[in-house]
């Protein structure tokens, strides 16, 4: 899911990102937005975005190679998987149960 320049626009960031469940366990997303647009500090974000139920949240800034653009906020972060529910991706649902 790649989301550009709309997230100052959720009126709910917290509830917005919990319906970020549609995508699969595993499944990716990607936030870009003028740093200062965001609703809240780029840390914050990140602890909300874990908060939602997603792993591996990394985020950076870029400044773009012009005056005129300001800096921009890249959060990234995949959704957990379902404990004890669907296998990771990789996993087809019937693969048999690996060696002890």
């Amino acid at each position: 899911m790649l989301s550009v320049n709309n997230l100052p626009l959720w009126p709910d960031v917290p509830a917005g990102l919990t319906e970020l469940r549609i995508l699969r366990p595993g499944g990716r997303m990607f936030l870009a937005a003028h740093e200062k647009w965001l609703p809240t500090a780029l840390p914050a974000l990140a602890h909300t975005v874990l908060a939602a139920g997603f792993t591996s949240v990394r985020t950076w800034t870029w400044q773009p190679p012009t005056r005129m653009a300001s800096t921009t906020a890249l959060p990234s972060a995949a959704r957990a998987h379902d404990p004890g529910g669907s296998p990771p991706i990789d996993e087809p649902p019937n693969a048999p149960a690996a060696a002890a």
